[in-house]
């Protein structure tokens, strides 16, 4: 069946060339909403007792601030801070979308320290807005509260604590990727000997990336999906790609210092090390299933998103790469077979064979 497939890749090459292109569109464009869509909020079991809690408090209409600003070295009794606090408090209810503004001097010492020297100003925000509307209601909020004087402010709060969990985990990825991909290449490089066979695997994780924030963002439209999938599917999806486009070109490399043209070599190449990967894809899928059976919503979420880019890696390395490897298929180079070629692990495979029951032991170990 993938012989058979390899060989539809090598004619349907263009075909095949653009319509990943259009999918990478269509994932650039769906998926760049996809983080502002996720939950921030992990959903857990409901049998413990504070969480039971919860639930009670939240059948009562009980409402916790989304915005908490802490202003510590103050003194309660200056008139400067509390009207400064007051007209912080006037302008915040007059801001549609606000629904109430907690603070010691209309709230009572709950919100002031046992010292007296720090106090909390609480806000509670509309649930029920527009998310867009909602974040730039939060960022109006802080700037508000963080015009007290104080000698030190502190904001917080879920809302905030939503808002900084998305631009962090943005910017922990696009770190990751910008010194992934380059040692990657570089790692290539050396391995393949050329620049081209080496631009395969990036090519391939350049289409996982975008491709599992098109997962994520099609799993948002049926189910809550938590932040936390963005950075496992992300990752997983990268290394996945670079992992079998490297098996896939590898091959495709020994069937070329075998004597084989262009055409047969991909042939052989998607039959050969197609199975691996597409066997490896499917387990791994299968395995990542038991994610789906933890309670809450973090792990299925990491389960849900992380099959999704597994699968498309997989199909990524099995379609569009042997397609690609029809254009510039030629200007690989063949595998060298030296006479060290694979010394070492003939040597551990002898190993193995002579010492079985000692390297399982050492191995369970």
């Amino acid at each position: 069946m993938l012989s058979t497939l390899g060989s539809t890749l090598v004619k349907r090459r263009r075909l095949v060339v653009l319509a990943w292109i259009a999918f990478v569109a269509l994932a650039v464009a769906a998926g760049s909403g996809a983080v502002d869509r996720l939950v921030t909020t992990p959903e857990g079991d409901t049998g413990p007792e504070s969480a039971q809690v919860d639930l009670q408090l939240e059948a009562l209409g009980a409402t916790a601030p989304d915005v908490v600003a802490l202003y510590d070295g103050v003194r309660l009794d200056d008139e400067s801070f509390q009207r400064e606090v007051r007209t912080a408090d006037d302008r915040l209810s007059g801001t549609p979308g606000v629904v109430a503004v907690r603070h010691t001097y209309d709230d009572g010492p709950l919100f002031t320290s046992t010292d007296g020297r720090a106090t909390l100003v609480a806000v509670v925000l509309d649930q029920d807005l527009p998310e867009t509307a909602f974040d730039s209601l939060v960022d109006e909020v802080e700037t508000q509260l963080r015009s007290i004087t104080a000698d030190e402010i502190l904001v917080g709060g879920d809302a905030v604590l939503d808002r900084e969990s998305v631009e962090q985990t943005e910017a922990d990825l696009q770190q990751a990727e910008l010194l992934t991909l380059p040692i990657t290449l570089v790692l290539a490089v050396v391995i393949f000997g050329g620049l081209v066979a080496a631009s395969l695997p990036i090519l391939v994780a350049l289409v996982a990336i975008p491709g599992a924030l098109f997962v994520l963002w099609a799993l948002t439209l049926v189910t809550d999906v938590q932040i936390f999938a963005l950075s496992a599917a992300t990752m997983l999806g990268l290394g996945l790609a670079v992992d079998y486009a490297l098996l896939i070109v590898n091959r495709f490399r020994e069937e070329r210092a075998a004597g084989l043209d262009v055409e047969d070599a991909i042939h052989r190449t998607v039959a050969t090390a197609g199975v691996t990967v597409v066997f490896s894809g499917l387990t791994v899928a299968v395995a990542l299933g038991g994610f789906l059976m933890l309670s809450g919503n973090v792990f299925p979420s990491i389960g849900m998103g992380s099959i999704g880019v597994v699968l498309l890696a997989m199909g990524a390395a099995v379609t569009l790469l042997p397609a690609v490897l029809g254009f510039v298929g030629h200007r690989i180079k063949p595998a060298s077979h030296s006479a060290n070629s694979g010394r070492v692990f003939h040597r551990l495979s002898t190993l193995v064979q002579r010492r079985p029951l000692g390297v399982a032991g050492a191995v369970t170990v």
